[in-house]
């Protein structure tokens, strides 16, 4: 007889403190799970982001190949990673179709810069004129001296092509209208490498320096 209180309390059921603490523990659970997935959207964002950049080194590479040893140029309103096809110089070029080569998945998720639908990743134009100018591709990058020649790069490691950003090398850091926000970017060079850069940690001027 002396089992009658504990079967009592066994069948009692939760209390109200316990059922409010058992569901605090699993919003938490789901707030963790929530961060986790869309820590890893973003990877995949970025991954897809690198994929892209490689794919662009090989069609720049290719119009090098078909052009005398030269970079495309970067002359509005043509640009060779512009996302309008009757724009974009390397699609013009026969060296593509796939429009979606010059789109970061990661540019629709930031908020602000899903309102740039010129350019998803940035051309180094220095690329198209030894004379230099802005490293903008919606900015030319000067002409009067032709192009630049592949051999003319003086260090093809640390020389920038295109990144995953719309204007960082103006400012020399990301921020919220960048294509990944303030996290960073992908860096194509010319050796055809990708870097992914956190944050503020680079002067993207001196990697678009096609002289050092």
């Amino acid at each position: 007889m002396k089992t009658l209180p504990t079967l009592a309390r066994a069948g009692r059921g939760f209390t109200l403190v316990e059922l409010l603490t058992a569901i605090a523990i699993i919003a938490l659970l789901a707030s963790l799970l929530m961060v986790g997935v869309k820590g890893w959207q973003e990877r995949g964002r970025r991954a897809a982001c690198l994929s892209n950049l490689r794919q662009i080194h090989g069609l720049i590479i290719s119009y090098v190949n078909d052009h005398d040893d030269e970079f495309p140029k970067s002359v509005p309103p043509n640009a060779p990673l512009r996302l309008t096809a009757q724009y974009n110089s390397l699609i013009q070029a026969n060296l593509t179709r796939n429009e979606k080569v010059f789109q970061c998945a990661g540019r629709v998720a930031s908020g602000p810069a899903a309102s740039n639908n010129d350019w998803h990743y940035e051309y180094n134009a220095k690329l198209s004129s030894p004379g230099g100018g802005s490293s903008s591709s919606d900015s030319g990058g000067g002409s009067s001296s032709g192009p630049l020649k592949l051999s003319m790069v003086r260090n093809a490691a640390t020389t920038r092509m295109a990144w995953d950003s719309d204007d960082e090398d103006r400012d020399g850091f990301y921020d919220d209208t960048d294509n990944h926000g303030k996290a960073g970017g992908n860096v194509l060079y010319v050796d055809g490498h990708v870097q992914w850069i956190n944050g503020s940690k680079y002067d993207a001027k001196d990697e678009t320096d096609v002289s050092k």
